[in-house]
C-alpha cells in the first residue's frame, strides 16, 4: 500500500493475523491504529515517509518483527515499551525531529535504543502507608501530582491486590506504618514479587529505625535510596521525588526482576565506592602505594596484565591497607 495518500488505516487491519509483511511508505498517516498490535506474524513494517507523531503501544506486541523502518516521519519520541522487542534485528530512525534525551536516537545500537526506552518506561507505583495516616501524609494529593508525570503510569494504594501488577512500592515509613501488620504485609508481598521499594521517611522516625525492620538479606532502607517527607512544600517534594524515581529507574530494571537485583547491587557498589574514594583512607592508600599503583597501570597500558588481573592487585593493595 506504499506511494498513496492514506492518511488513516481502519482498525480492521488488525485481523490480518497472518500477514507477514506490510509496505506503507510514503503515504500521509499521522497515526496507526493499536490493532496494529494483532499482526503477531508481521516480520516486516515499513512506515517511513509519512507524517507518524506517536507510535501506539501495542506495537510492542509484534513478537515476529525483524525490520522496522520509521525514517523520514515527525516522531519526537519512542514508546517505552519499545524495550520488550527481542525479535528486531534492523530499525531504521533517521530524519525525525527527535526531542530533548532522544536527539541522537538514530545513531545508537538496536541494544542501546531498546535500553533507553527500558529506562523512561512508564511504571505503576503502588503507595504503602498508615491507613490513619493518609491525610497527614496527604496520599490523594501526592498520587494527583506524580500521575501527570510522563514516566508514571498508574499509582495504586490500599489495595495489595495491585502490587504484583506494580515496578515499585513506595514505603511511607513512620512509627506506625513499621510497626503495622498491612505495611509490612505489603512490604513483604512487594518483595516476593521484585519490586523496587523507595522509603519516604515520616518526621517521626530516623533512618537508623527503619534499618531494624527485619524482612530479609533483600530488604534495605538505608537513606540512599529514598527522601525525607515534606508536606509544606508538597509541589516541590513531588518534583524531587520524581528526579529521584527518575534517576532510580535509569540505573535499575524495574521490569524484570532477576536483572533488577544485579542492578541495585552495582548501585550500591558505586554508591558506598564514591564515600570511599572521598575519604581520607583511600588518599593515605593512594599516596602510600603510588609507585605499585602507576606500575600496575603501565602494565596493563601495554597489555601485560589483563583487565581482571589489574582489577584483582588493585584490590589487594587497598585490602592489605584495611587489614
Amino acid at each position: 500500500m506504499e506511494n498513496n495518500q492514506l492518511s488513516s488505516l481502519p482498525e480492521l487491519i488488525g485481523n490480518l493475523t497472518l500477514l507477514e509483511e506490510l509496505t506503507l511508505k510514503n503515504n500521509k498517516l499521522t497515526t496507526v491504529p493499536e490493532s496494529l498490535g494483532n499482526l503477531t506474524s508481521l516480520e516486516e513494517l515499513w512506515l517511513n515517509n509519512n507524517q507518524l507523531t506517536t507510535l501506539p503501544e501495542s506495537i510492542v506486541n509484534l513478537k515476529s518483527l525483524k525490520f522496522l523502518n520509521l525514517e523520514k516521519n515527525q516522531l519526537t519520541n519512542l514508546p517505552g515499551s519499545m524495550w520488550k522487542f527481542k525479535s528486531l534485528e534492523r530499525l531504521e530512525l533517521r530524519d525525525n525531529p527527535w526531542k530533548g534525551e532522544w536527539k541522537g536516537i538514530e545513531e545508537y545500537t538496536i541494544s542501546t535504543v531498546f535500553e533507553f526506552c527500558r529506562q523512561r518506561a512508564p511504571i505503576i507505583i503502588y503507595i504503602s502507608h498508615f491507613r490513619e495516616e493518609e491525610n497527614k501524609y496527604r496520599i490523594h494529593n501526592l498520587k494527583e501530582i506524580l500521575i501527570e508525570q510522563d514516566e508514571i503510569l498508574k499509582i495504586f494504594n490500599r489495595d495489595e491486590q495491585k502490587i504484583p501488577k506494580s515496578q515499585m512500592l513506595l514505603f511511607i515509613a513512620t512509627n506506625n506504618s513499621i510497626s503495622n501488620e498491612q505495611c509490612l504485609q505489603e512490604l513483604k508481598l512487594a518483595l516476593s514479587h521484585g519490586l523496587a521499594i523507595i522509603p519516604i521517611k515520616g518526621s517521626d522516625i530516623g533512618w537508623e529505625k527503619l534499618n531494624q525492620i527485619n524482612l530479609g538479606p533483600e530488604f534495605n532502607l538505608s537513606h540512599q535510596l529514598g527522601l525525607e517527607f515534606d508536606g509544606e512544600h508538597l509541589e516541590q517534594f513531588c518534583n524531587e521525588l520524581y528526579e529521584h524515581i527518575k534517576k532510580y529507574k535509569r540505573e535499575v530494571n524495574l521490569f524484570e526482576p532477576e536483572q533488577r537485583k544485579i542492578d541495585e547491587l552495582w548501585r550500591n557498589f558505586k554508591f558506598f565506592g564514591e564515600k570511599f574514594v572521598e575519604s581520607e583512607d583511600f588518599k593515605d592508600i593512594i599516596r602510600e602505594n603510588f609507585e605499585q599503583f602507576k606500575k600496575l597501570y603501565e602494565d596493563l597500558r601495554h597489555e601485560n596484565l589483563s583487565l581482571f588481573e589489574y582489577i584483582f592487585r588493585t584490590g589487594q593493595l587497598f585490602k592489605s591497607k584495611s587489614n
